[in-house]
């Protein structure tokens, strides 16, 4: 079975949050999609950055330059969980 990938709204809507929300995560490289045709698609790696991110603004109300920084820390440790 091949990778999933998703347009920004459709991973919007399955992480439960707004594209706007989605989109500013991508724009200030919070969260770092694969670019394919000149759109922004996001495979599995991509989704787990973007919930861990939503959930870490949700709930300790970071910058998103420490969130950034989160994450980044975050994904690099994801292979061995």
């Amino acid at each position: 079975m091949g990778a999933v990938l998703l347009k920004l709204k459709q991973a919007s809507a399955l992480l439960g949050m707004s594209p706007k929300e989605l989109q500013n995560f991508v724009q200030f490289g919070v969260v770092k999609p694969k670019r394919r045709a000149g759109l922004f698609v996001f495979d599995r790696n991509a989704l787990f950055e973007a919930l861990v991110a939503q959930y870490l603004k949700k709930n300790l109300q970071t910058s998103t330059s420490r969130l950034s920084e989160l994450v980044k820390a975050f994904a690099s440790r994801a292979e061995s969980f």
